[in-house]
């Protein structure tokens, strides 16, 4: 998003300063500090040189430039309110850019937490509770139910470890391959993602 934003914001200047689109492409690709702007403007520049608008140039990049931002790029070079519009594209892509980062900054204590209860956890579980069973054992006394519960995900922690840190992980990346795949689990994705308590009310927002 900042690759876009830092682009669409230096074209909007050349515009509205009077520079051609063709020549402010060309300035934006020779004055690029990043290899991902440099390449963006590069492409955008050698479509619009074959003699394509710069909307129908941004459509070629659907995973760069959403369908709201190329319609309201055509929009712009239609009605020759383009400076307009790219100012008002580079407003609504920093205000979602300030949304992430914040959304960022709050998920980010609750995940540390997480990781560190999981660490915390799977520690006791393979390592302190089996060492403890020997000694409960050596009492010869009838075990409570929770600490025979306790043993018993022990057990499963210490036989099946491989799977209990590997499965969780593959799963994950086997959901965002087959959401980047199939519009239909994306959606059934993304409308459980609003769903969720606390965080689908952020997501709604942004």
């Amino acid at each position: 998003r900042r690759e876009v934003l830092g682009v669409l914001f230096q074209l909007e200047m050349l515009v509205r300063a009077g520079v051609p689109i063709l020549d402010s492409l060309a300035d934006l690709r020779d004055a690029a500090e990043t290899p991902a702007s440099r390449d963006l403007a590069g492409s955008l520049f050698e479509k619009v040189e074959a003699g394509a608008t710069l909307g129908e140039a941004m459509a070629g990049f659907p995973a760069v430039f959403n369908e709201t931002v190329i319609s309201l790029i055509r929009s712009g070079e239609v009605t020759g309110q383009l400076p307009e519009v790219l100012k008002e594209i580079v407003r609504s892509l920093r205000w979602q850019d300030e949304m992430a980062a914040q959304t960022k900054k709050l998920l980010a204590y609750p995940l540390f937490v997480m990781v560190v209860l999981g660490g915390v956890v799977s520690f006791l579980m393979i390592y302190l509770v089996p060492q403890l069973i020997g000694f409960l054992t050596n009492l010869g006394q009838g075990i409570p139910f929770q600490t025979r519960l306790l043993i018993a995900v022990s057990g499963i922690f210490v036989n099946y470890w491989w799977a209990i840190f590997s499965v969780p992980p593959v799963l994950f990346a086997a959901v965002l391959s087959l959401s980047a795949a199939s519009p239909a689990v994306r959606f059934r994705l993304h409308d459980w993602q609003m769903r969720v308590p606390v965080i689908g009310p952020v997501l709604k927002k942004m």
